[in-house]
């Protein structure tokens, strides 16, 4: 009988671990708290006056600089599943460039979110299902929720933001619970709105300073999209510190004022805007260490928080993640 490892959480670097051990002939099952796999690399979906509308309102887009990354890339270009955004970059409102070269902007196709259902691939992924608690015992892990139990399973990853892993990292690895209660994750809004005319920007995106937006991206500009003009508008992490409990509907109006501000465009009406709040976006000073496993207790730990604060860096730490609980 194969192992059965238990991944609680189905953004990047869950799925990585999840894809990794399950072509090894690893029993895994994935569990998510939203209604469908991706964090900050899902993709946003809604019916509007202009038609059905998509946005990439986590991540914008994703690099590859190290070798793991680029033999993914590389794979889902060949299969179709991911593109080079080659659009034009620029800073406004502020000096300075975008840190990434052009062409080293990714995206799926034809939405962010199928990359992370291709990593998942055919593991069993429970939706919805929010882990309370992960309990230890003989026989392994068992992962809880508030109604239902399941396992025990030969091994439990976590792969959720820190001050999310924190409590149910704490029986089967207090020290590392310690550690991850202390890391400290900025929010984020993310605006996303659509217009019936396109707006007159000569840049796919910009990063924009002295304003509440730190970066704008024009979504339906994207490779493989279609549809209306649609942007999706990411706030800094101080203005959403600062907004953290404000209704989305008044985030998205101020974000969208702030857009004319600091472009100089006339006022349109937005045809749809919606927002949603990144709780955990941004990691100030990641652990050192890429990953975390503990054999004795079966339990691992992967994610953006842990050296690499990145789409990348998450990853490839539940690759490596993966690649550990493989040697045992």
């Amino acid at each position: 009988m194969s192992r059965k490892i238990a991944v609680v959480g189905a953004g990047i670097a869950g799925a990585s671990c999840a894809r990794a051990l399950a072509n090894a002939g690893l029993s895994v099952s994935v569990f998510e708290k939203a209604r469908g796999p991706g964090g900050r690399m899902a993709t946003r979906r809604a019916d509007s006056p202009l038609g059905k509308l998509q946005f990439d309102h986590g991540a914008p887009y994703f690099s590859a600089f190290g070798d793991d990354m680029r033999e993914r890339v590389a794979d889902w270009e060949a299969r179709g599943l991911c593109a080079a955004w080659d659009a034009a970059f620029e800073m406004i409102g502020a000096s300075g460039a975008a840190s990434v070269a052009p062409g080293e902007h990714y995206v799926g196709l034809p939405r962010m979110s199928v990359l992370i259902r291709d990593l998942l691939g055919k593991t069993e992924l429970h939706t919805r299902a929010r882990i309370t608690h992960v309990r230890p015992g003989n026989s392994g892990p068992t992962i809880c929720t508030e109604t239902e139990e399941f396992g025990p399973f030969d091994g439990a990853v976590i792969a959720l933001p820190a001050p999310q892993a924190a409590p149910l990292l704490a029986e089967l690895a207090p020290e590392l619970s310690a550690r991850a209660a202390k890391v400290e994750m900025d929010p984020v809004w993310s605006a996303m709105v659509s217009f019936e005319a396109p707006l007159e920007l000569p840049y796919g995106a910009a990063y924009v300073g002295n304003s509440p937006l730190f970066l704008i991206s024009r979504d339906s500009g994207k490779p493989g999209r279609n549809g209306a003009e649609s942007w999706v508008l990411l706030s800094t992490t101080e203005w959403a510190e600062d907004h953290i409990g404000d209704e989305p509907a008044a985030v998205a109006a101020a974000l969208l004022e702030a857009l004319w501000k600091v472009t100089g465009l006339a006022q349109q009406a937005a045809a749809f805007s919606a927002a949603h709040r990144w709780r955990y976006a941004r990691v100030h000073k990641p652990l050192p260490e890429p990953w975390f496993w503990d054999p004795a207790h079966a339990v691992g730990a992967c994610g953006d928080w842990f050296r690499l604060g990145s789409a990348e860096g998450a990853y490839v730490s539940g690759l490596h993640l993966a690649q550990e609980i493989l040697k045992d």
